[in-house]
């Protein structure tokens, strides 16, 4: 709206003889809106990010957070008015915005923030708790694999014998006997996490590919990640796949079964999030 408003303030003076229009020319020049459009890019370059379908947005959180406050931090060639307009935003998103210690896990589990130093924001006890509840999470993914129940081949018939076509699990490489207690998947758990800590990975860009390719090197880990890293950081994309179905299923098309429904959503959905891709830059921390 303001780049619209910027685009046409030449044309506006020809307006002046409406009062609201004078009024609105006399506070605010062309060089303060060209300010709060630069103050306010910003969240529309990361709103996109964490509104995307496509690629994991809970470990961006702390990351969106760490850079709000780097660029709404005042600077001296600030003008007075915006100045003011980034102390405003600054206290809106301290207030408005929260970093929850889940978003803080999904952080840690990206292999360039694992320690979470580059978040100045946080104080060390709480960085203490990320890692104690990584360790937490990995202790009770080799507990479940522990207590899933044994594979039974199934029986040869009478007349054949019938090759199993099927190989171990590589993804998988916790077997049932890896974990002999709780206290054991606690301490190996431990060491997983410290073995993490420690290792510079190097520079990553896909985070889900990091953990696939890592599995066996982090077995325990790689399952925490699979599954919290799944989880959305905005319902931003639920709430468009109800949006859609409205507007797919209504009382004209009210007989589409629900396999055409499904088929539509999909091919919707999936033109939509390939339309978004690449409109953005990619928030990131040097």
């Amino acid at each position: 709206m303001l780049e619209s408003v910027l685009a046409i303030y030449d044309e506006l003076k020809d307006f002046r003889h409406r009062q609201e229009v004078d009024d609105f020319l006399m506070v605010v020049s062309p060089s303060e809106i060209t300010d709060l459009t630069e103050v306010l890019s910003f969240f529309g370059s990361v709103s996109a990010q964490l509104e995307s379908a496509k690629t994991p947005t809970g470990n961006l959180v702390p990351v969106v957070y760490q850079l709000a406050m780097r660029h709404l931090s005042p600077e001296a060639q600030d003008s007075r008015m915006k100045a003011a307009f980034k102390s405003v935003l600054l206290e809106a998103v301290k207030e408005k915005v929260s970093v929850s210690p889940w978003h803080l896990l999904c952080a840690a589990l990206h292999p360039k923030y694992r320690t979470l130093k580059q978040f100045s924001f946080l104080q060390e006890p709480q960085r203490v708790a990320v890692r104690n509840a990584m360790t937490e999470a990995a202790a009770a993914e080799a507990d479940a694999v522990r207590q899933q129940p044994r594979r039974r081949p199934q029986e040869a018939g009478p007349s054949r014998v019938l090759v199993q076509l099927e190989l171990e699990d590589v993804d998988d490489p916790l077997p049932l006997e890896a974990v002999a207690t709780p206290s054991d998947s606690k301490c190996r758990a431990a060491r997983e996490v410290d073995r993490y800590m420690e290792t510079h990975p190097g520079a990553v860009d896909d985070v889900l590919q990091f953990w696939r390719t890592h599995s066996n090197v982090y077995p325990m880990l790689s399952r925490v990640a699979r599954r919290q890293l799944g989880a959305p950081a905005a319902n931003t994309a639920s709430e468009r796949a109800n949006s859609l179905a409205g507007r797919t299923l209504d009382e004209r098309r009210a007989r589409l079964s629900a396999e055409c429904v499904d088929a539509l959503l999909f091919k919707q959905n999936r033109d939509l999030v390939s339309s978004n891709m690449g409109m953005a830059t990619v928030v990131d921390l040097e």
